[in-house]
C-alpha cells in the first residue's frame, strides 16, 4: 500500500509539472507498467483529483487544485501571523497576539512577549474567553445580528460576570457599536491595558481577525499610548495586503488581549 501511495504522488507531481501527461509517461516516470499506473490514474480520477482531456492525457483537476491551495494558504497564514505579531511587539516593545473567532470561540493564532519569543499554531488552540479580551471583544463588535445571538446563547450571556460594562444585551449592543464605530476596542482591567483593532477581509466589512496589544496599564499612556494604536493599524493594513493582495490569486488566560 505504502508502495502505490508513493508511486502515485510521483505520477502527480509528474502531472503538475508538465500540466498534461500521458499514461505511458506516467507508467515509465513511476517505474510501473502500463496496466498498474492505468488503474491507479483511474482511481484518482473517480475521486476527483484528475482529469482527462480529449486527448487522453492525464491532468490535474479542480478539486485537487483548490486542495493544493489551501494547504498553502494555511502556511501563508502561520506565517504572516508570525512575522506580524513579531514585528508589532518589537515595535512597541509590548506584548501582541492575533486572534481569530471560529464556530463562536476566539482561537489565539500568534502571540509575541516583550522579550521577542514567538509562539504560532497552526492548528489554532483555543485562547482566553470571548468576552474578557479586547481581540474577543473587537471580533463580536463585526459579526451580523444572528451570529452574535448564536455566540451569545452558546456562551449563556450576559451572566453578569463576562463583561461588567455589557450587563444586559442592550448594554452589550452599546459597548460593541461603539467599538464598531471607533475601529478600535479598549481594555482596563486590573493592572493590565489592552488595545485591539479588527483585521479586515477583502469586502472591507467582515472581520477575518483581530490583533491586539496588552501591557501594563501605567505605560499606556501619552506618546506611548500614541505609538500603539498608530502601530496596531499600521500593521493590520500590512498584514491584509499580505494576505489578501493576491487573494484574487490566492497569553496566559488571565492576559487581556
Amino acid at each position: 500500500m505504502i508502495q502505490v501511495l508513493g508511486r502515485a504522488f510521483t505520477m502527480l507531481e509528474h502531472i503538475g509539472s508538465a500540466q498534461a501527461v500521458r499514461l505511458t509517461d506516467l507508467a515509465k516516470a513511476a517505474k510501473l507498467n502500463t496496466t498498474t499506473a492505468g488503474n491507479i490514474l483511474t482511481t484518482l480520477r473517480d475521486l476527483g483529483y484528475l482529469t482527462q482531456n480529449d486527448k487522453s492525457e492525464y491532468m490535474l483537476s479542480e478539486r485537487f487544485t483548490m486542495l493544493a491551495s489551501a494547504a498553502q494558504k494555511k502556511d501563508l497564514i502561520a506565517r504572516v501571523a508570525e512575522e506580524n505579531v513579531r514585528a508589532l511587539s518589537e515595535r512597541v516593545n509590548e506584548a501582541a497576539v492575533l486572534s481569530l473567532l471560529i464556530d463562536g470561540e476566539r482561537y489565539q493564532l500568534a502571540e509575541a512577549k516583550a522579550d521577542r519569543t514567538v509562539t504560532v499554531n497552526n492548528t489554532l488552540y483555543q485562547g482566553a474567553s470571548l468576552f474578557d479580551t479586547v481581540t474577543g471583544r473587537v471580533l463580536l463588535a463585526y459579526q451580523d445580528g444572528k451570529a452574535l445571538q448564536k455566540i451569545l446563547k452558546r456562551h449563556n450571556f450576559p451572566d453578569g460576570k463576562q463583561w461588567i460594562e455589557a450587563q444586559t444585551k442592550e448594554e452589550l449592543t452599546a459597548v460593541l457599536a461603539k467599538i464598531k464605530a471607533d475601529g478600535i476596542g479598549f481594555i482596563t482591567k486590573n493592572d493590565v491595558a489592552a488595545v485591539g483593532v479588527p483585521i479586515f477581509n477583502p469586502d472591507g466589512t467582515t472581520v477575518w481577525g483581530a490583533l491586539g496589544v496588552f501591557l501594563p496599564k501605567v505605560r499606556f499612556t501619552g506618546k506611548h499610548r500614541t505609538d500603539i494604536v498608530d502601530s496596531l493599524r499600521a500593521v493590520v493594513q500590512r498584514m491584509q495586503h499580505q494576505l489578501f493582495s493576491s487573494a484574487s490569486t490566492p497569553h496566559p488566560s488571565k492576559d487581556a488581549a
